[in-house]
């Protein structure tokens, strides 16, 4: 997009997103909790029904997993992402359809290796789904480590005034048709005005 329509059309986010993170494609979404839910989505609906979780994701994270994607027959297995021995035992064990983990968890403050997990990930074809919403592209971008997906709430740092509530997902461009797929039946995008 030249300079002269970026300045008639305003900043396009997904446009700043996909910069910012390095990803090839991006979907807005209502919050943080529907960029996680589609992911998951996106990531389980051919493959295994199992994740394997850090064991200090954000509570309503963990609640998704749990009774959302449990009641749908979803087995999740939360182990501690700085242990990467217990994780790799985890994730050969379990032989997950997807692995689920916070670059910096919240609200604990744990940070993982992105790029040991990414590998463990790679290893064992699970996609690597990465919450960045801490760590903000300007301190990690996921995917230059080997991540799948990455989502964010945009209701905390990238909103920048605490107004706006909204979330995104990007990554692979295979994944991303999936989950914009998804998010055109379910609902879930970010409202105009936001």
């Amino acid at each position: 997009v030249g300079a002269h329509a970026r300045e008639r059309r305003g900043i396009n986010p997904f446009m700043v997103m996909n910069e910012l993170e390095g990803g090839h494609g991006t979907l807005a979404c209502s919050s943080g909790m529907m960029a996680v839910h589609l992911a998951l989505l996106a990531a389980l609906v051919d493959r295994p029904k199992r994740v394997v979780a850090g064991n200090v994701l954000y509570g309503a994270t963990t609640h998704m997993l749990m009774t959302v994607f449990g009641a749908l027959g979803v087995e999740t297995h939360f182990v501690d992402v700085c242990d990467l021995a217990a994780f790799e035992a985890a994730v050969a064990e379990h032989k997950p359809g997807a692995v689920v983990v916070e670059s910096v968890s919240n609200p604990l403050l744990r940070v993982c290796a992105v790029d040991k997990i990414a590998a463990i990930s790679r290893h064992a074809g699970a996609p690597l789904i990465v919450d960045n919403t801490f760590a903000t592209p300007m301190l990690l971008r996921p995917l230059e480590l080997g991540a799948s997906m990455v989502i964010h709430s945009a209701t905390k740092y990238l909103a920048g005034h605490n107004d706006v509530l909204g979330g995104f997902v990007l990554g692979a461009a295979a994944l991303v048709d999936k989950i914009k797929l998804f998010q055109k039946t379910v609902g879930g995008v970010l409202d105009p005005h936001a």
